[in-house]
C-alpha cells in the first residue's frame, strides 16, 4: 500500500515543481540547489509510511482519517489540472508579450511552456489513477464493499487498474517528450534492425548449404566439379590421321 500511495503522489511533486519553475524563472535554470528533491523524497516517504500505520498495514482497513486523506487528495489533484492550465496559459502569455527579457530567461519560459504540454497527460493519469483508489476507499468506508470477498475483489481490480494505469503513465513520458521519444525509436529501430539481420543469415546459411550439396563443395569452400558434370562429361575422340586415329580407318 505505501508504494501505491508513493506512485500517486509523484503527480503533486511535478506540480510543485513546475510551479516553483514558474513564479522563479528568472534565476530557476541557475539553480542547483538540492533541497528540493531530498524534501520532497522525504516527505512523500513520510506520509506513504503514515498511511501504512494509519491502516495498520492493512488495505481493507479504512478509518476517519484515511477517508479524509482520500479527500485532500481529491481536491488536491482537481486544484493542480486547473493549476497546469494556469500556469501554461501565464508562461505563453508572458512569452508573447513585448516586455523585456534576457536570453536566458526566454529560454526558461519556452521550456515552462513545453514542459506543461508535455506533463498534462501524465499530470492527468496520475490524477486519474489516484481517484479510483479515493473511489474505494469511500467504498469501503461507507460500507458498499463491507464483505470481504468484495474487499478482495476490490483490490484485486486495483491492483490490476494500477499496473495497467502507471504503465501508460511511462508510456506518455515518453511520447510526450522529444529526445526521449527520439531514443525510444532509434531503439526501436536497431533492435528491429538486429532481429532482421539474424533472420537473413540464417536463411542465406541454409541456402549456401543447398549450394553446395548440388555443387558438392566442401563445407570449408573448396570448389569440386559438379557430380553430374563429372559423370557426364563430353569425351575426348582421336582426329583422323592423329595420334589418337584408330589404325586402317
Amino acid at each position: 500500500m505505501a508504494s501505491i500511495c508513493f506512485r500517486n503522489l509523484m503527480g503533486h511533486v511535478l506540480m510543485a515543481e513546475r510551479v516553483f519553475a514558474t513564479v522563479y524563472f528568472r534565476t530557476y535554470a541557475e539553480n542547483r540547489v538540492k533541497h528540493f528533491t531530498i524534501c520532497w523524497m522525504a516527505t512523500l516517504l513520510a506520509i506513504s509510511i503514515w498511511n501504512t500505520f494509519v491502516q495498520h498495514g492493512v488495505f481493507f482497513f479504512v478509518n476517519m482519517a484515511t477517508f479524509v486523506s482520500a479527500c485532500i487528495l481529491f481536491v488536491l489533484g482537481l486544484v493542480e489540472l486547473l493549476s497546469l492550465s494556469a500556469i501554461y496559459l501565464y508562461n505563453l502569455r508572458k512569452y508573447k508579450s513585448q516586455l523585456y527579457f534576457t536570453l536566458n530567461e526566454r529560454f526558461q519560459l519556452s521550456e515552462n511552456i513545453r514542459t506543461a504540454k508535455q506533463l498534462a497527460p501524465t499530470i492527468f493519469l496520475h490524477f486519474f489513477n489516484a481517484n479510483v483508489l479515493n473511489l474505494v476507499t469511500f467504498l469501503m468506508y461507507f460500507d458498499v464493499l463491507a464483505e470481504d470477498y468484495q474487499k478482495s475483489c476490490g483490490f484485486w481490480l486495483l491492483s490490476v487498474h494500477n499496473a495497467i494505469c502507471c504503465s501508460f503513465i511511462e508510456v506518455t513520458v515518453i511520447t510526450h517528450h522529444p529526445m526521449i521519444k527520439r531514443k525510444a525509436i532509434g531503439w526501436l529501430k536497431k533492435m528491429n534492425k538486429c532481429s532482421k539481420a539474424r533472420v537473413d543469415d540464417s536463411s542465406s546459411t541454409t541456402a549456401q548449404s543447398g549450394r553446395n550439396l548440388v555443387w558438392g563443395r566442401k563445407a570449408d569452400g573448396g570448389g569440386r566439379v559438379p557430380t553430374e558434370c563429372r559423370d557426364q562429361g563430353p569425351r575426348r575422340q582421336g582426329r583422323p590421321g592423329g595420334a589418337g586415329a584408330v589404325p586402317g580407318a
